[in-house]
């Protein structure tokens, strides 16, 4: 595992909320290693009308490269239920966006949503 890095994760959902979060990080927990999670709470949507949101952040150490990881994410929001037409509709099963993967930041505007810092500083 020496070539591990630390990865932060933001998870969301806003259709089943509960089981939907619930859910991903039972898959999480077994895709990534030394995984822990904030806890979950309830937040607005931003930039859609939709039901409020359940977002948590996850940090995690994985060995897996970016594309791969990416790869793997994709998969378990497709698990959850998330359609490729789902976004047109404002519904989110699931979306598990890498925030940080080693050294390199990703998804830089998410960084600045108030949730986001709020969750940040109980990882």
């Amino acid at each position: 595992m020496s070539n591990s890095v630390k990865i932060i994760l933001s998870i969301g959902s806003n259709v089943n909320q509960m089981e939907n979060v619930l859910y991903a990080k039972s898959l999480l927990k077994c895709l990534l290693d030394n995984i822990h999670f904030t806890e979950m709470i309830w937040t607005e949507p931003i930039g859609i009308a939709s039901d409020k949101y359940v977002n948590c952040m996850a940090e995690a150490m994985t060995a897996m490269h970016l594309d791969k990881l990416q790869f793997e994410l994709k998969k378990i929001e497709q698990l959850c239920g998330r359609q490729p037409e789902d976004k047109e509709r404002g519904t989110v099963h699931m979306d598990i966006d890498i925030l940080k993967y080693g050294d390199k930041r990703l998804h830089l505007k998410d960084w600045e949503r108030p949730y986001v810092k709020q969750l940040m500083v109980l990882l």
